[in-house]
């Protein structure tokens, strides 16, 4: 469905939410202009192939989310700010500060990367 509206150029933006596919799928989506969102998963060790993945996509087509309240992670939780055992939106914060080291990024450079990605949602759309 997407192919057929980008060889229109009649594709809207679109955001792939909460990715988990293969390189290939991502490199295709990026391809076709698509953002690609990670949860907060890729801050779990354990999650090779994502994290993989994650590093691979072009910081231009990049979004981040906490997918609140699902997709807890333990490993951005803080005791003295989360006091429910549901994923909040305030771990977006340390998601970035893992995603930024993650690529071997300045905190301040990576957040505004994907601030700006995120415009295109916005009334503000930039043109790509």
């Amino acid at each position: 469905v997407l192919e057929k509206y980008a060889a229109r150029r009649t594709l809207p933006p679109v955001m792939v939410h909460s990715f988990n596919g293969s390189f290939e799928t991502m490199e295709r989506l990026v391809g076709l202009g698509c953002f690609i969102s990670y949860s907060s998963r890729i801050a779990d060790p354990k999650q090779i192939r994502l994290r993989s993945v994650f590093l691979k996509t072009p910081i231009n087509s990049l979004l981040l989310e906490t997918d609140a309240p699902d997709q807890i992670n333990p490993l951005l939780t803080d005791p003295e700010t989360l006091v429910t055992t549901f994923n909040e939106p305030v771990v977006i914060a340390k998601l970035y500060r893992l995603a930024a080291i993650q690529r071997n990024l300045p905190v301040e450079e990576f957040a505004e990367q994907i601030w700006y990605n995120a415009t295109i949602f916005t009334n503000k759309a930039i043109h790509r």
